[in-house]
């Protein structure tokens, strides 16, 4: 390892080799801080160990694709991953940091980072807290395994990319008070086939559900006030049924360009 002052600052190729033969890295005992991306894209690293001497860990540094454990030693007064959650947890602000494949996320959390999961892979099922107040962009982006998500958490809104690329992705459960599905939050989630827009959500940006070329049937309920420019796929196959007797005014004209089969007024 390449160290000075106690700061982590990238890996040698002893500590790759080390990785790739045990799929685990060990963090001396004296480290203080963990300089962004040392580990980014490691796809051998499995198992990691943050010592209670850690109080810094830069954007990014624990960006490994097939983590399987994260655990930090008890003592940190900075980092916490409570109930054996394997995520890393800053602890004074209760946030999710970084997840992995067999993250349980604590009810204790009250926010859930940008990009925590991003391309997270052996992910496959997350439930998310009630706890959960707020979960930012592009927390799930690109987790290719993940197949069922159940929201629980008190948010008014899925963020832009939440969950963009997540290309298995069948079976979403939404808490009660969604309000707005933002730019991109389900784009190119290619498994998606039916989606019920929850009753309640006002607005559905552009984008939002852009690329997912395998979805069948939209139902789309009278509160949805707005909704942005190619918001959903221009699939020949698809069919969205809308609580509507007419295209509303806040909707955009190219809402879902060159979509056939719309049905007005299904109630």
């Amino acid at each position: 390892m390449i160290i000075e002052d106690n700061v982590l600052i990238e890996l040698d190729k002893s500590d790759l080799k080390e990785i790739k033969n045990t799929g685990t890295i060990i963090i001396p005992n004296d480290i203080t801080e963990i300089k962004e991306k040392v580990f980014i894209y490691n796809e051998h690293l499995k198992r990691i160990i943050i010592p209670k001497s850690v109080k810094i860990i830069g954007e990014r540094a624990l960006e490994c694709p097939y983590l399987e454990s994260i655990v930090v030693e008890d003592g940190n007064l900075v980092y916490d991953s409570r109930d054996n959650c394997n995520a890393l947890i800053e602890t004074k602000t209760n946030t999710l940091l970084r997840g992995c494949a067999n993250t349980i996320i604590p009810n204790t959390v009250t926010v859930i980072d940008e990009i925590a999961f991003i391309s997270c892979k052996g992910l496959k099922k997350i439930d998310i807290p009630e706890s959960v107040e707020e979960m930012r962009s592009e927390a799930f982006y690109g987790c290719s395994d993940l197949e069922t998500i159940n929201i629980k958490g008190k948010l008014d809104r899925i963020l832009f990319g939440t969950f963009s690329s997540c290309t298995s992705l069948k079976r979403i459960t939404f808490p009660k008070d969604l309000k707005i599905i933002e730019s991109e939050a389900f784009r190119s989630c290619l498994s998606l086939k039916y989606f019920d827009v929850p009753k309640g959500v006002r607005e559905i940006e552009e984008y939002a559900f852009y690329e997912c070329d395998n979805l069948l049937l939209v139902t789309i309920p009278s509160s949805v006030k707005k909704v942005g420019v190619l918001a959903f796929p221009n699939n020949e196959k698809m069919v969205i049924n809308c609580d509507f007797n007419e295209k509303p005014s806040g909707w955009n004209n190219e809402w879902a360009s060159g979509l056939k089969r719309v049905i007005w007024g299904r109630n």
